[in-house]
């Protein structure tokens, strides 16, 4: 199926659902582009008088025999429908793209730690392309044991396959992953620990934690963190696994100031006594370095407790949503905002996306959608403009002009500020039009250049196009400008 984490990261990806209409907050889903596929006037440039039942019983078939050989964690005989040619690419479930050398060897790596492999298939269908190519869509869930004794339960999981035929045999080209993180299998005589012993472990790891931090050892610190850790917080600089983190404490420690305390007020723990957290206030030196925290923790197989999550914010940031500063000032620099002028009480009150969400909602932005389709269509001849324009016509805003301001408002508010580091600040507000500005957040992901081909240029196209398209659909007027590192866009009821 793919290269299954028996422990993935809480921020690990959400799968995508099977249905063509969905929210706003999903408008990057690869069903936009498996529906233009199967449905559109691009996919029917590209499709000649085929047998389509006959090649959806050969794609499945096919896939249906890798299953079984992964199942007997048969490596050869899963790579034998893999096709080494050039274009072949595979997104894993954090969304970091591979082409086919790098593939088989993070799979080959995964099957070293697997001892037992066991899919259920709930759900499987086949887009006919053309003659020659087909999209496979798979979705069910995965039983692993790995070689460590360690059991993971993980539902949903969903994979797609890009599939051609090469020299008549139907061959995979491209793909990928999407799941929830696993859940531990507890063993059944296993017997779960009292709630006093549990959190006394947990604290007890927290005050290692501490005493690391404040003796400022790297390798002590380090050893407190899970190996997939992450950071999540403006409070807290960015992290992914423990080279990061390594980073991120060496410069911390090397300052001459340096004091970092925290006050441990919850803990809370799962049924299963595998995840839990902690939540308290932080203060280091400086007058607003202080706020509200949030640790997961997760059970390693020696029994340690580890932190996963490790998350801050700044109190001065969490009093108000979208607090404008007292007196205008010189526009920002790189991705942050130009501070908005002094403005009256918000006539909208926004509120923030709980953090689980945040942090499901931004992977799946991390995973090429919009830049995968656009690439199709480019490829068939047709404009970023067109694709805005049909990914526009697979979904709807869940609101009209009737409803107002606040709702239309409130969604784009959610969906850009789920991006990370992600700001959004109104500039403009009246009874009948809000504007609003972007850092332009996504940047990020085109620091390295084109995305599969697709330029920033085009992304911003298609995705603010298609909003456009939404918004005056639904009876708002909308308009946006990009200036520098921000976007300003202005929702008006009316078209």
């Amino acid at each position: 199926m793919a290269r299954l984490k028996l422990c993935l990261p809480a921020a690990a990806l959400a799968p995508f659902p099977l249905t063509m209409k969905t929210s706003i907050t999903a408008v990057l889903s690869l069903a936009a582009l498996l529906g233009l596929a199967s449905g559109s006037a691009f996919a029917a440039e590209n499709r000649t008088k085929v047998d389509e039942a006959a090649i959806k019983q050969e794609v499945i078939q096919m896939l249906h025999g890798m299953l079984a050989a992964e199942e007997r964690l048969d490596a050869d005989a899963v790579w034998s429908v893999h096709a080494d040619v050039p274009g072949y690419w595979w997104a894993d479930v954090d969304g970091k793209l591979y082409d086919f050398a790098g593939t088989k060897k993070s799979w080959a790596d995964y099957y070293v730690t697997c001892a037992k492999l066991k899919f259920t298939t709930r759900q499987e269908e086949v887009l006919v392309l053309g003659p020659d190519l087909a999209y496979y869509l798979w979705h069910g869930m995965a039983d692993i044991t790995g070689k460590d004794g360690t059991v993971s339960h993980v539902d949903p999981w969903t994979a797609r396959y890009l599939c051609r035929r090469i020299n008549g045999a139907w061959k995979i080209v491209g793909g990928q992953d999407s799941s929830l993180p696993p859940q531990s299998v507890p063993a059944p005589a296993a017997a779960v620990p009292d709630a006093a012993a549990l959190e006394t472990a947990i604290r007890e790891a927290d005050a290692a934690w501490a005493k690391a931090i404040a003796s400022k050892s790297i390798d002590q610190t380090l050893a407190c963190y899970d190996p997939e850790a992450i950071t999540a917080g403006s409070a807290m600089f960015p992290a992914r696994g423990l080279q990061s983190f390594r980073e991120n404490w060496a410069k911390l420690f090397a300052r001459p100031d340096f004091a970092l305390t925290w006050k441990t007020d919850k803990v809370v723990f799962t049924e299963s006594a595998t995840v839990a957290y902690t939540a308290g206030t932080w203060s280091m030196s400086g007058p607003n370095d202080n706020g509200p925290y949030l640790a997961v923790w997760r059970k390693q197989p020696d029994g340690q407790w580890k932190v996963l999550i490790d998350a801050g914010w700044r109190a001065a940031e969490v009093k108000t949503t979208v607090q404008p500063p007292a007196a205008p000032a010189p526009a920002a620099t790189g991705a942050g905002l130009a501070p908005a002028p002094a403005q009256p009480e918000r006539k909208i009150r926004f509120t923030d996306a709980p953090l689980d969400r945040r942090l499901s909602y931004t992977t799946w932005r991390t995973d090429y959608y919009i830049c995968t389709g656009i690439a199709y269509a480019k490829s068939l001849g047709h404009t970023v403009e067109e694709f805005a324009a049909f990914v526009a016509s697979q979904h709807e805003m869940g609101t009209t002009s009737a409803d107002g301001l606040t709702k239309i408002a409130q969604l784009l508010y959610f969906g850009l500020t789920n991006y990370p580091k992600g700001q959004v600040a109104v500039t403009a507000e009246s009874d009948t039009a809000i504007t609003m500005q972007f850092n332009r957040a996504y940047a990020a992901y085109f620091k390295k250049g084109p995305v599969l081909g697709v330029t920033m240029d085009e992304f911003e196209r298609c995705f603010w196009g298609h909003l456009a398209i939404l918004a005056k659909r639904e009876g708002f007027g909308f308009a946006y400008r990009i200036e520098g590192d921000n976007v300003t866009f202005t929702i008006s009821l009316g078209k």
